[in-house]
């Protein structure tokens, strides 16, 4: 009995250390996010004094303080991660988007719609991207963004936000909705890289993918101005909390003959980063880059590793020649794309906005005759628009028209071809330092 008696106050102390290291810890975040008031700091100290406090290796993980929405997670390699939270969020060491009570309703596009709620996701985490990618499936499968962003970053332009917001069967009407009306105005980018083909440009062809999107409930909702938004995050994380301060406690508590064995030790490195601070972006524009490559993802990209064999291709698909494909059909250039083109021009130039247009590669077995024909046609059509100085024109058609292991399909380029092009454009591409810089001062 008189053992047990001793130990308590050893046991209270233990637990009052841990909790005030723990609340001096949280304490900055909290108040930079100005989620709790300075009041209740010592109600989550006093609160976990309250609950039993388990210290053994075996349940480490499941250490966390569910009242005061505290939780301390175990993570290899023996890391622990601090995250503030509201009380309706899962305990967990990734950053957490909550879920919109009434998701915003479809745009007759299953890829749309969950490209979109990606890119809402990202930009909650880490504001609007510094360069925004779109076109069709061949931008979604064609330009890598990490790639371009590792490049980019060589040349001394560090932390990048690149998202490639490709959309399948997208045209230059999709795309001028995309920019013009459901992207909010201040989330435009520095730079937007316009990637794709004559295709998507052609009016003389039926546009599915534009009648199917301005037929929906979505569509609706953002003609009447409604746009879908970011939501609004409830966590302020601190990525990961190294354990190094354990260390000299876990020793002074061992000092005066407290613990004993199978109590948890200090992990033998000491953490050589910085933690990543992940904050709203209004907060906190500056990214660093090890946020970035630990949450982005593919950042909307699509990867695919498919290597066209044109053998085995042709076995499953039928080879259909130029003159009649019917993304040819009626070939014009002077119709509703072209218009959408203009608007989408003219809105972004007006918010300082630059595009860069990429024709990207084709493989020499699609460029029959007639296709050949249409696309210097399509060549001529955009450097006219390079030549009034309203956009870029990067021409990368005739390139790698042979590197079979560069593209899925004829038309399309898979994940490696993808590196290449965004590592070509990353080497020539410079940023504006503000979105008031002329194009032609940049590229």
């Amino acid at each position: 009995m008189g053992v047990a008696m001793n130990r308590t106050p050893a046991k209270r102390s233990w637990k009052v250390a841990i909790a005030l290291v723990l609340a001096a810890i949280t304490y900055p975040a909290q108040a930079m996010a100005q989620t709790q008031p300075k009041w209740q700091l010592w109600s989550i100290a006093r609160q976990s004094l309250s609950q039993p406090m388990p210290c053994r290796r075996d349940d480490v993980a499941k250490l966390s303080n569910q009242n005061a929405g505290l939780a301390l997670t175990a993570e290899p390699p023996k890391r622990f991660s601090l995250q503030l939270q509201g009380p309706d969020t899962a305990h967990t060491s990734r950053p957490i988007t909550p879920k919109a009570a009434d998701p915003f309703p479809s745009f007759n596009s299953h890829q749309m719609d969950q490209q979109l709620q990606q890119y809402l996701r990202y930009v909650a985490n880490f504001g609007a991207p510094d360069i925004l990618i779109v076109g069709s499936s061949r931008a979604l499968w064609g330009i890598d963004p990490i790639v371009l962003q590792h490049t980019l970053e060589k040349r001394g332009y560090p932390n990048l936000r690149i998202y490639n917001f490709g959309i399948n069967g997208a045209t230059a009407q999709v795309v001028d909705v995309l920019l013009r009306h459901l992207i909010l105005p201040d989330q435009l980018p520095r730079v937007i890289i316009w990637a794709d083909g004559s295709r998507a440009f052609n009016s003389g062809r039926r546009d599915r993918t534009y009648e199917n999107l301005v037929a929906s409930e979505g569509y609706r909702l953002l003609m009447a101005g409604v746009r879908p938004a970011p939501p609004a995050p409830k966590v302020v994380e601190i990525g990961e909390i190294c354990t190094d301060f354990i260390a000299p406690i876990l020793g002074f508590f061992a000092a005066l003959g407290i613990g004993g064995e199978g109590w948890v030790t200090a992990p033998p490195l000491a953490c050589a980063k910085e933690s990543v601070l992940m904050v709203q972006a209004r907060q906190s524009p500056h990214i660093s880059a090890e946020a970035l490559r630990a949450y982005q993802g593919t950042a909307g990209f699509e990867p695919l590793s498919t290597r066209f064999n044109p053998t085995t291709y042709f076995q499953r698909y039928p080879r259909v020649a130029g003159i009649y494909d019917g993304d040819y059909q009626a070939f014009n250039l002077e119709g509703r794309q072209t218009t959408a083109l203009r608007q989408t021009l003219n809105y972004v130039r007006s918010r300082g906005t630059p595009v860069v247009y990429v024709n990207l590669p084709l493989h020499q077995i699609y460029l029959d005759p007639t296709r050949t024909a249409y696309e210097l046609r399509f060549r001529q059509f955009m450097q006219r628009f390079a030549n009034h100085g309203l956009l870029t024109f990067y021409d990368l058609t005739l390139q790698w028209q042979t590197q079979n292991h560069y593209y899925v399909d004829p038309s399309h380029l898979n994940q490696y071809g993808a590196a290449a092009v965004a590592e070509s454009l990353g080497k020539r591409l410079r940023l504006p330092p503000t979105r008031k810089e002329e194009p032609s001062s940049w590229l």
